[in-house]
Parts: C-alpha cells; sequence; structure tokens
C-alpha cells in the first residue's frame, strides 16, 4: 500500500512540475525584407462641442486648457458651450 501511495504522489508531482514548465520556444523565421510604412493621410479637421455646466475659475481653467489643447493639435477645435446644470440632458 505505501509503494502505491509513494508511485502516485511521484506521479502527482510529476504532472504538477510538468504542467508548470515553459513551452518550448519555436524558432520563428526571420524576415527577408523591412517592411515600407504605409503613408500617412493628412489629417483632416474636425470641430467638437464640448457641452459643460462650469462657471467661474472653472470656466476659465476649461478654456486655459482648452487653448492649450487647440495648439498642440491645430486640426481639433474644441467649441466650449457653457449650458447650466439644469438644462442637461
Amino acid at each position: 500500500m505505501n509503494k502505491r501511495f509513494l508511485a502516485l504522489t511521484i506521479l502527482m508531482l510529476m504532472a504538477l512540475l510538468g504542467a508548470c514548465a515553459q513551452p518550448a520556444a519555436t524558432p520563428t523565421a526571420a524576415p527577408t525584407a523591412a517592411p515600407t510604412a504605409a503613408p500617412t493621410p493628412a489629417p483632416q479637421p474636425i470641430t467638437i462641442t464640448l457641452w459643460h455646466a462650469w462657471t467661474g475659475a472653472e470656466e476659465t481653467a476649461l478654456k486655459e486648457i482648452l487653448d492649450n489643447f487647440m495648439a498642440e493639435y491645430p486640426n481639433i477645435t474644441v467649441n466650449p458651450l457653457q449650458v447650466p446644470f439644469d438644462q442637461l440632458q
């Protein structure tokens, strides 16, 4: 009985260790030629309307953030539209 238990324990440990092993690495073929880059299309101008309910200092900060954003991304125009909170739906 002890030999069976020992054999079963060893078999289970081998299966456990085998399951934890990394799979064999398969060699990959080296690329034959460098891939050519597809031409990037020219960005088209876009206009976004941003609805918000901020007033006062928050609205001033938003306008400053949007000015910085539009300076970094000149093809994107963001029009902030202040809508009172009660009218947002």
